[in-house]
């Protein structure tokens, strides 16, 4: 009898893991900084969503919904439980804007830092390009997105945006972030761009595969094995041509050990 509960238990309630912390793809989703609106906002849920056993399937954050989370109660109930300051306490960003190392290795892969700025990050923004912090991101305040014009001859110069984030050399790596793509047009194109290392781990042609990416942020992932430290994490907007390239926005840039 008692192995039968068992198993309806494991058929009926898929979502139901171990209350214990899981530092896994979902407390990285939630919890990808220790600053900013998102980090408060998550950690004013996560106080009270904790305080009572929950099977709740609907109401959650953004972020909760995520493919990391996937709206499963134990996953998010687990993630709440890591997160050492789940409180409704307001947490001031610093210029530091450090992340949680064992969460997240990018610093300020949200752009909210400072009320919204690129510290950190090292942009090399070509003469005819418009980069900027954008004040629409992905369940937050801001974002960052480029947007290329004047292809042509120049198509093949890209702008771009790095950082240099500290790994452990041989250690495997996940890497996620969110994308918006708007404007694409029949003559529009635009790549985005992922190089680890100098090495393209993503490519995306915004227009060419816009139909499940247009005008609305979805998920990317790339897995990388650390060859040096520290690792050069760098994104490029390009414009292939004929015509300028659709905006293309970046946001909540997160990097972990991928053995969790």
């Amino acid at each position: 009898m008692l192995s039968l509960v068992v198993l309806l238990c494991c058929v009926l309630a898929p979502g139901l893991a171990t209350a214990g912390c899981n530092a896994d793809n979902c407390y990285r989703a939630l919890f990808a900084t220790t600053t900013g609106p998102v980090y408060t906002s998550n950690s004013a849920f996560c106080a009270t969503y904790t305080t009572t056993i929950n099977t709740q399937t609907t109401g959650f954050p953004n972020k909760a919904i995520a493919p990391g989370c996937q709206s499963q109660f134990g996953r998010i109930s687990s993630a709440c439980s890591c997160n050492p300051t789940a409180t409704t306490t307001t947490t001031t960003s610093s210029n530091t804007c450090a992340p949680t190392p064992s969460i997240n290795i990018v610093k300020n892969g949200g752009f909210e830092c400072n009320g919204g700025s690129i510290v950190n990050w090292s942009l090399n923004q070509t003469s005819f390009a418009q980069c900027d912090v954008y004040h629409v991101g992905d369940n937050s305040y801001t974002a960052f997105r480029c947007l290329q014009y004047q292809a042509g001859a120049q198509s093949g110069v890209p702008s771009t945006l790095s950082q240099n984030i500290p790994v452990t050399v041989g250690q495997t790596y996940g890497a996620t972030w969110r994308t918006y793509v708007g404007g694409c047009g029949p003559t529009y194109n635009g790549i985005l761009r992922l190089r680890i290392n100098g090495q393209v781990v993503n490519t995306l042609n915004a227009c060419t595969q816009s139909s499940p990416y247009s005008y609305v942020f979805r998920e990317f992932a790339a897995g990388f094995t650390a060859t040096a430290n520290p690792t050069a994490l760098q994104f490029e907007w390009l414009s292939p041509g004929p015509d300028i390239a659709p905006e293309i926005i970046i946001d909540n840039v997160v990097v972990g050990r991928s053995n969790v």
